[in-house]
C-alpha cells in the first residue's frame, strides 16, 4: 500500500490501519488477535486500532470494557 499515490494528493502514500477487535474473556483464544500478531504486523501496518468498546449490549448490558 505504501507504493500507491493518493488520488487527491501525488505527493502522499496511502496508509494501512489495523482494527483489533476485543476478546470476549480473559484468556486469549486461538482466533484472538494476539502479542504475537501485533508483532509480525508491526512492520506492514502503519497504526492499530484497539476497539475495546462494544462487549454489552441490550441483552447483556454492563461494563463497555470489562476484560482487563
Amino acid at each position: 500500500m505504501h507504493s500507491v499515490s493518493s488520488s487527491q494528493n501525488g505527493k502522499q502514500h496511502l496508509q494501512q490501519a489495523y482494527i483489533i477487535c476485543p476478546p470476549y474473556l480473559e484468556k486469549l483464544q486461538p482466533h484472538d488477535f494476539s502479542p504475537e500478531d501485533l508483532q509480525s504486523l508491526s512492520d506492514a501496518v502503519d497504526s492499530f486500532s484497539l476497539m475495546n468498546y462494544d462487549i454489552s449490549s441490550p441483552h447483556n448490558p454492563g461494563p463497555n470494557a470489562p476484560l482487563k
